[in-house]
């Protein structure tokens, strides 16, 4: 069966893009600014977000690019590398029709990765936008990104996951998310 994004079964989750952490993170301008056209499209879909940070007492909280789009959603801090954490799972469990998850964020070859293989383990569609997640190295993004799809996560770009949210031309928000990717 051929798994697909559809904006009434999709979370997005954002994982530890975070202030201390990012200027270490290849290419984080285009991450981040991935990220955020992601979050600011799916507040626009009414797509739920859950937004995640790695001991924010230690690596600070999101960036203001994704804050600002997602200010109604709290972070949630964890301290295990995959956000899959008893607070994601309850968060799920209350959420039984979304089950596929988009996932971006950093780093992808630690926490990413790992809440991918939980994810997927678990049962749900994973879905991982390549141009909105890194690691400090590119050969570490590169490794994450190839132990997730031989895992069974499905890869998009932001732009292509966003068209197949849409489904149509027609989805009376085409205009404005089309407006974020132009």
């Amino acid at each position: 069966m051929i798994k697909r994004l559809r904006q009434e079964e999709t979370i997005l989750m954002v994982i530890d893009v975070q202030e201390r952490l990012i200027p270490a993170i290849h290419e984080a301008e285009r991450v981040v600014h991935s990220c955020a056209i992601l979050a600011q499209a799916v507040q626009t879909l009414q797509i739920p977000t859950m937004i995640t940070e790695q001991y924010p007492e230690k690596i600070g909280a999101t960036v203001a690019e994704i804050t600002q789009v997602l200010n109604k959603y709290q972070p949630i801090s964890k301290k295990y590398f995959s956000a899959y954490t008893p607070e994601i799972i309850d968060l799920l469990k209350n959420n039984p029709q979304r089950s596929s998850i988009l996932l971006c964020g950093v780093e992808a070859h630690v926490c990413v990765q790992q809440t991918a293989l939980d994810l997927l383990q678990n049962g749900f569609d994973v879905f991982v936008a390549r141009d909105a997640i890194s690691s400090r190295t590119p050969a570490n993004a590169e490794i994450g990104w190839q132990r997730m799809i031989n895992a069974g996560a499905i890869p998009v770009s932001v732009e292509s996951a966003l068209f197949e949210l849409l489904e149509t031309a027609d989805h009376p928000q085409f205009k404005a998310v089309h407006q974020l990717i132009k």
